[in-house]
């Protein structure tokens, strides 16, 4: 609950406490359904459960153990989840949609591949423009070099948003509600990876958002638009020694 005072002395609910990498929960528009990405059943791919805990959670893609399935989105519409993981024929990872009925928990079409054409990259993180038509994902052209760009959820040319000089793989990205801004995370003069503001389709520089030292990844706007979320983390360093007797 973030409509009172910050922070919170603890969540209002845990969904899931288990050792099998449950992250990525994203709500159906109705309230109905939660998809995440789980590695139960030594699997890696996207689940579904009822919001309120009535059927037993159910696996709806089918990628298998090691594919490395990425943070599944519903779509504004209510009919189709995306994600991205890996190729079974080559292990690239690509982008993916199912087509789920959010009042039922149905799968009404196949893990279909979005076929992204003009960038030769590895298809990581995306979100949905609030047309459900089209999406936006950030992707990995080499070495330390990153993409932004918008495609169309059927699959198409890939447009360039905006182009990233960073070694952080996994920063996520989001999407304000009316479209028109993207957030993305990307190395500051500070040394620290903050949270940058873009216009989707402006030629104007990203614009810093957060200034505080310390690391940013995952940004989400809220459903007004208002505030962007975003996760903090550190890596440390430890070395030890030890005399062998």
């Amino acid at each position: 609950d973030v409509s009172g005072a910050l922070p919170f002395a603890k969540p209002v609910e845990v969904l899931e406490d288990s050792d099998s990498e449950d992250q990525a929960m994203t709500w159906s528009p109705n309230g109905q359904w939660i998809a995440f990405h789980t590695h139960k059943e030594l699997s890696d791919d996207v689940w579904l459960r009822p919001a309120d805990g009535s059927q037993p959670d159910k696996r709806i893609t089918f990628l298998g153990r090691g594919a490395e399935v990425g943070w599944p989105r519903w779509s504004p519409d209510g009919g189709t989840v995306l994600l991205n993981g890996a190729r079974k024929s080559d292990g690239d990872s690509v982008l993916y949609t199912i087509g789920v009925n959010q009042d039922t928990g149905a799968v009404t079409s196949e893990l279909r591949e979005i076929k992204v054409e003009g960038i030769t990259a590895e298809m990581g993180h995306a979100e949905w423009m609030p047309d459900s038509r089209t999406v936006i994902a950030i992707a990995k052209e080499g070495p330390g070099r990153h993409v932004i760009v918008t495609v169309p959820a059927a699959g198409g040319r890939a447009t360039a948003v905006h182009r990233i000089e960073t070694e952080h793989d996994f920063p996520g990205l989001g999407v304000s509600p009316n479209g028109r801004y993207v957030a993305f995370v990307a190395p500051a003069d500070d040394g620290f990876f903050q949270i940058f503001l873009k216009a989707i389709g402006g030629k104007a520089p990203p614009v810093q958002l957060t200034t505080d030292r310390s690391h940013k990844t995952q940004p989400a706007f809220s459903p007004d638009g208002s505030r962007v979320a975003f996760t903090v983390w550190s890596y440390e360093a430890s070395f030890w020694s030890f005399n062998e007797n």
